[in-house]
């Protein structure tokens, strides 16, 4: 393997994981601010527009919403988001 293949092969990777990060700790923070208002997964999900099916993939990182959405469960929460890069 070339070097310039090595390094796409790395980058890749690194996308990859960064995604997956950043998908959990979206799901870990969803879980998280339901616990802290006392929410069923239902109430929750009502609040936000979903059902309570969709509130547990989230929770648990099986569902892949775009930044967009997240950033309207946000607002729907009365939290703002932003990005660091």
């Amino acid at each position: 393997m070339i070097l310039e293949e090595k390094w796409a092969a790395l980058l890749a990777l690194d996308c990859a994981y960064g995604a997956e990060m950043a998908k959990a700790e979206f799901s870990c923070l969803l879980a998280r601010l339901r616990r802290e208002r006392g929410e069923t997964q239902e109430v929750f999900g009502k609040r936000l527009g979903l059902n309570y099916q969709r509130i547990g993939r989230l929770e648990r990182g099986e569902d892949n919403p775009s930044i967009g959405r997240i950033g309207g469960y946000l607002a729907a929460l009365g939290l703002r988001s932003h990005l660091t890069v």
